[in-house]
C-alpha cells in the first residue's frame, strides 16, 4: 500500500494517517494514542484508496504495556470506512493511552473475526425496544393474529439486517 492509504480517527487526537503510524512490516502498522482525559471508546478507520481485492483493513487495540491485542473491526473496498466500540476488559480500567495496530488481512479471516465481535450496544438497545413494542401490542386482545405476524417478521428482519450489517 502506498503512503497516505488510511486514516485513523479518535475522538479528542488528530487525525493519523498511515504515513503517521509506524509501519512493523510491508502489511501492518502502529499508531500510539498519547495519554488524553479520557478513555479511548471509539476508532474510526477509512480508507483513501482502494485495497488489493479480496483483503481488508483490520483494526486492533492494545492497552498499556501493550502486550495483549483486541480486534476491533475491519473496512474493505465495499465498506471503506467504519467506527468501532472499544469494549475494554475490567482489568484495563478505560485507559487514557493505546496502540491501535493495522493490518491488511484476507476478507474472509476478517469476517470470521468480525461474527466473534459482541455486538453494538445501540443494536441491543433497538432490539430490545422492539421486543418490548412487540410485548405491548401483542398483549391486546383484539389485536388481529395478522398484525402480530408482520411485527414479528420486521422484527426478524432487522436483527437478520443488524448481524449482516458489515
Amino acid at each position: 500500500m502506498s503512503t497516505g492509504a488510511f486514516g485513523i480517527v479518535i475522538p479528542g487526537h488528530p487525525v493519523l494517517f498511515d504515513a503517521n503510524c509506524r509501519q512493523v512490516d510491508p502489511q501492518r502498522w502502529l499508531a500510539d494514542v498519547a495519554n488524553s482525559a479520557s478513555a479511548v471508546r471509539d476508532v474510526t478507520l477509512f480508507l483513501n484508496q482502494p485495497l488489493p481485492e479480496g483483503t481488508g483493513l483490520a483494526a486492533y487495540i492494545s492497552p498499556p504495556p501493550f502486550q495483549s491485542w483486541r480486534f476491533l473491526g475491519f473496512v474493505h473496498n465495499a465498506s471503506p470506512s467504519a467506527t468501532m466500540r472499544v469494549r475494554w476488559l475490567p482489568e484495563d480500567a478505560n485507559p487514557t493511552a493505546a496502540q491501535v495496530a493495522i493490518a491488511v488481512e484476507p476478507l474472509s479471516e476478517l469476517s470470521v473475526k468480525q461474527s466473534l465481535v459482541p455486538g453494538d450496544e445501540f443494536t441491543q438497545f433497538g432490539k430490545g425496544v422492539a421486543t418490548d413494542l412487540i410485548r405491548y401490542l401483542e398483549s391486546f386482545e383484539s389485536m388481529q393474529s395478522a398484525a402480530g405476524e408482520y411485527l414479528t417478521k420486521l422484527f426478524n428482519r432487522c436483527v437478520s439486517l443488524s448481524l449482516t450489517a458489515h
